[in-house]
């Protein structure tokens, strides 16, 4: 009750008293249904998500997480990622947010996917955003990839120019989990329809990738092949 009204910003006058106070007010009324019908077997399956995190994930994410730093070439950027586990969010299931300061914050749907791998699989993935930003123009593979795109003449407006790294994203957390905790994991992109709908990109970073991780590529080897499969120059 005590924001102002109205709100302007950038030209646009945007009601937030009225709002947040209507918010709260269905939420107070929402409340005691939720905590007495709903809460129960929610807070239920979150336990069991963390206990299987406490005992399966946090023993080695640090080694996951230097995993994956080696294999982008990030160099680590002293940066802690939190996690916070929910019961039900927006479709994908993850999303990870930046505070005032660039500070990283990732919200997990705690029954993403599923199964427990899906979990390990999603929290990887959301770390590689932060990881990510936190190295942008330093010489990573995502900004390798973009610089490789952006020689083909693609740019923020593309969708390639999201797509290609952000699938190796997919791919990298995939064989993290697979070599480190579950060698039958069976990726985010499988178990849904990511990388049926990410198409060829998904085909070629999924067949090259894992042979820079086993060391028969060189990193700018694998990203320029990435790069050549899914966009090919024309003929002449």
């Amino acid at each position: 009750a005590e924001l102002p009204e109205p709100y302007e910003r950038r030209g646009r006058t945007i009601s937030i008293r009225d709002d947040a106070v209507g918010l709260a007010t269905a939420l107070q009324e929402l409340m005691p249904g939720f905590q007495g019908d709903l809460w129960p077997a929610r807070r239920a399956e979150l336990e069991r998500r963390i206990a299987f995190l406490r005992t399966e994930f946090m023993p080695r994410h640090q080694e996951a997480l230097a995993f994956m730093m080696q294999s982008l070439a990030i160099p680590d950027p002293g940066v802690t990622v939190p996690v916070f586990l929910v019961t039900a969010t927006n479709p994908p299931g993850a999303m990870t947010f930046y505070l005032r300061g660039g500070a990283p914050v990732s919200v997990v749907e705690a029954t993403v996917g599923g199964s427990n791998d899906l979990l390990l699989e999603t929290i990887l993935h959301e770390s590689s955003h932060a990881l990510d930003r936190a190295s942008r123009g330093r010489g990573s593979a995502f900004a390798t990839l973009r610089a490789l795109l952006a020689e083909r003449g693609l740019g923020p407006r593309d969708d390639a120019y999201h797509t290609v790294p952000h699938t190796l994203m997919f791919v990298q957390a995939e064989e993290t989990v697979r070599r480190l905790f579950n060698p039958d994991h069976v990726a985010y992109g499988e178990a849904t329809d990511l990388y049926q709908r990410t198409g060829a990109t998904a085909v070629v970073e999924r067949e090259i990738w894992p042979r820079h991780l086993d060391g028969e590529l060189t990193l700018d080897e694998a990203l320029r092949r990435v790069v050549e499969s899914v966009l090919p120059q024309p003929a002449g």
